[in-house]
């Protein structure tokens, strides 16, 4: 049976990147598109999970088979509807880890690789499906991470851009808080390890090396080519003017503000949030659950 390894983090902090390179390892089989940058979000447990209700109802099953079945994320596996149907999961966890062992198989590799950052709330549950998972976390200078945000979007009106720096500068907060509490359980120290994007991008070698080792492998030469583009919001990847001007001189001040502020909150103040918003919002597929096989798209509600 394969392992497994999950790359968590804040958007925009590299998790696109460092899950592309690590796909070409010769012992790693990872999800991948051009349609979306390299690696696929599954988004399994942040949205998947749970949004057909109780597996065990085979109307349930029917629908999740047809819905999931048809996304970008299985179809890119190779597997196809019936996979799921003859081998029957009963729950999502048991489901997924189905899909990613098969699809890990086919490419005769010892680890599959999945990378979706909102996994990064669901840590302590992800661990308990499996035990034996291996994650990376990626952290990102919290100003580089906005000016990368703020650069994909297009904002009407001066309010709503700094409230959108607001809100991801919280949630930036909220993601880097959930990793480190992960990290800081004892029983976890051995599974998780944080690297830093700025070290990736100052000593690729060094810091994969380092990677490699956690998870137990030996490096290969072939990790320092790049397969896929990084996933840059800007014009390309050392566009560093472009990264200057992206930001005002009040927006950087704002945002060095809420960094200090956001930063002193407690762990407890944003996991009490994240529940507050779980059960006030309905779970929802993302918008990119069905990107390249727009022809099979379902709608189930």
């Amino acid at each position: 049976m394969s392992k497994s390894i999950f790359v968590v983090g804040p958007h925009r902090s590299g998790t696109t990147w460092i899950a592309n390179i690590l796909c070409q390892h010769s012992k790693i089989a990872g999800v991948q598109a051009d349609e979306h940058f390299g690696i696929h979000e599954s988004a399994f447990f942040s949205s998947v999970e749970n949004y057909f209700g109780d597996l065990r109802n085979d109307n349930n099953f029917i629908i999740f088979v047809e819905s999931f079945g048809s996304s970008d994320y299985f179809r890119l596996t190779g597997l196809n509807k019936d996979f799921l149907y003859n081998n029957r999961p009963k729950t999502y966890a048991g489901a997924f880890r189905l899909i990613m062992n098969a699809f890990a198989k086919k490419r005769r590799a010892k680890y599959w690789i999945e990378k979706t950052p909102a996994h990064t709330l669901y840590l302590n549950k992800i661990v308990k499906y499996f035990p034996n998972a291996k994650f990376i976390g990626i952290t990102r200078n919290v100003i580089d991470v906005l000016k990368s945000a703020v650069r994909r979007q297009t904002f009407k009106g001066n309010f709503k851009r700094k409230l959108f720096i607001l809100k991801r500068t919280w949630r930036y907060f909220k993601y880097l808080k959930h990793l480190y509490h992960f990290k800081s359980r004892t029983h976890n120290k051995k599974r998780i390890i944080i690297i830093k994007y700025e070290d990736l991008r100052k000593n690729l070698k060094k810091t994969l090396i380092k990677i490699c080792k956690f998870l137990e492998l030996n490096f290969e030469p072939n990790l320092l080519k790049q397969s896929y583009e990084p996933n840059t919001s800007f014009t390309y990847f050392n566009n560093e003017k472009e990264r200057e001007s992206t930001l005002s001189k009040s927006e950087l001040f704002l945002t060095k503000i809420l960094a200090i502020v956001f930063s002193m909150v407690p762990f407890i103040i944003y996991r009490t949030f994240y529940y507050f918003q779980l059960n006030l919002k309905n779970k929802k597929l993302p918008i990119w659950y069905w990107k390249i096989f727009k022809e099979e798209k379902l709608k189930f509600r």
